[in-house]
């Protein structure tokens, strides 16, 4: 459901694009690349569904007696901030503030002319830290082979969505038909990786058991 969802989304915005976007408030309602529309309220929701079953799946693999895996928790925390991002555009003030502490020059002077430094400054070292994050996740969750390679492929797609992808409006004309193409690849691969997660972390939580015991329901696990 969800990723029919995702890529609906993404065929009316390029079709609108396609079009030529004749008709301005549904544009801007529909804009994948837009703030406080359709995609951007539908992406929110997504991912804070995602932080709240990851909460839910991961909690009860915590142990006191292990202090690392508290970093499980890391992870929920991580998801419920790209639902705030959504709604909140976080990164977009951050990326303000960056480009005036870093440039000598408006954004719109440099090859960085739409995203600023924020996918290099920032981008990198968040890159590498979700990859830690994952790897010190991996040894409690590494035995769900199959949900934590779907959690895995999801941020992996998310991630390149975000920062790689995002890279390229900087060398496409702004408002052309590719720059919709390359719109669409970005939110794409970000609403995929989001529903990837998604469906990992359900099943993370129904083979370990945890949603049985958290709503009460036999749900077939592992263990079976």
């Amino acid at each position: 459901m969800a990723l029919a969802l995702d890529l609906g989304l993404g065929a009316l915005f390029i079709g609108d694009c396609l079009l030529g976007q004749p008709i301005e408030r549904l544009s801007r309602f529909i804009d994948l690349d837009g703030e406080l529309n359709l995609p951007t309220w539908y992406a929110s929701v997504l991912w804070f569904g995602v932080a709240a079953l990851m909460w839910i799946a991961v909690r009860r693999l915590v142990q006191r007696s292990r202090p690392t895996s508290w970093v499980l928790l890391l992870l929920p925390t991580v998801f419920l901030l790209f639902s705030l991002d959504e709604v909140a555009s976080l990164h977009e003030g951050f990326g303000g503030v960056l480009d005036r502490l870093v440039l000598d020059v408006p954004r719109s002077l440099t090859v960085l002319s739409r995203t600023g430094v924020l996918a290099l400054v920032f981008g990198i070292p968040f890159i590498v830290a979700i990859v830690l994050l994952f790897v010190a996740a991996r040894p409690f969750l590494g035995t769900f082979r199959r949900p934590f390679n779907r959690i895995t492929l999801g941020m992996a797609l998310v991630l390149t969505g975000a920062f790689a992808v995002e890279l390229l409006s900087n060398f496409v004309e702004p408002s052309s038909l590719m720059d919709g193409f390359q719109v669409l690849l970005e939110e794409e691969l970000e609403l995929v990786g989001a529903t990837l997660i998604l469906w990992g972390t359900f099943e993370l939580g129904r083979e370990s058991g945890a949603f049985a015991r958290a709503f009460g329901v036999r749900t077939s696990s592992r263990a079976d």
